[in-house]
């Protein structure tokens, strides 16, 4: 992975290959990608598709096996010990995403949530 940013006039894309990401090169990321202008594109390296396609084929060989695992295939929290079904797995995850995207307090400036999200 390079530690910095495409310039604005490169259409080469920002690769994170699933080593350190500099905080830095975070800030950057967010403050070029504001503009409206922006063509700031991001991709995986092999590496890190690989990476992600080996656990993905290891958490599916889980629940295939009937293995119970937390928050895979039962509920979380209170609901930790219900079994939820195959056929609503997907749900699962996405409700686990989307019961963790909310907040309290002041709004953050875009440039962090941009960095931080």
């Amino acid at each position: 992975m390079t530690d910095r940013l495409p310039t604005k006039k490169s259409q080469n894309p920002l690769v994170l290959g699933g080593g350190e990401l500099p905080q830095t090169l975070v800030w950057e990321f967010a403050r070029q990608a504001l503009s409206p202008t922006s063509t700031i594109r991001i991709k995986l390296s092999p590496e890190a598709v690989l990476h992600i396609t080996k656990s993905r084929t290891f958490i599916d060989s889980l629940v295939k096996s009937g293995q119970i695992i937390y928050g895979i295939d039962t509920g979380v929290g209170f609901l930790n010990h219900k079994t939820i079904s195959d056929t609503d797995l997907e749900k699962l995850q996405r409700n686990i995403i989307v019961s963790h995207c909310c907040g309290t307090g002041p709004e953050l400036s875009r440039d962090l949530v941009m960095a931080c999200g």
